[in-house]
């Protein structure tokens, strides 16, 4: 049905038979390659680095958690001490007044 004409190249396909085009084909499927790889290697990256900063971030909210409930429990310390000797002087005034 369709009858070629002599001379004329069919549109569309770029031809593969000479060696020129099928170097710059194998670099560009190289770069394509390259890239994607690179790509995915910098993503891959930016996770376990993000990952490792939660992690990090973990562990100091975890040690300053701890470092509050330590002052915590020092200041209760203090004010049952506080409230010992407290209770003692005041207890030793009303001795004192009553011997008068």
């Amino acid at each position: 049905m369709s009858e070629k004409i002599p001379g004329t190249r069919r549109r569309g396909l770029v031809p593969l038979n000479t060696l020129g085009t099928r170097i710059v084909l194998f670099f560009v499927a190289l770069l394509v390659i390259v890239q994607g790889l690179g790509a995915f290697l910098v993503i891959q990256a930016n996770s376990q680095i993000a990952r490792q900063t939660i992690d990090r971030r973990r562990i100091l909210f975890k040690k300053t958690l701890e470092l509050a409930r330590q002052f915590v429990l020092i200041v209760k310390k203090i004010g049952r001490i506080l409230e010992q000797h407290l209770a003692l002087a005041v207890g030793q005034r009303h001795l004192d007044t009553y011997r008068h």
